[in-house]
């Protein structure tokens, strides 16, 4: 599968994004809400 590096890259930052999500998304939403 050919991929142009530039979307390697918005992957990998969406990638470690949504892990940061699920991971402080949980303790973040029940402090907010």
């Amino acid at each position: 599968m050919a991929v142009p590096k530039k979307r390697i890259s918005i992957s990998n930052i969406s990638k470690k994004r949504i892990r940061k999500n699920l991971w402080k998304g949980r303790k973040g939403d029940i402090r907010r809400r």
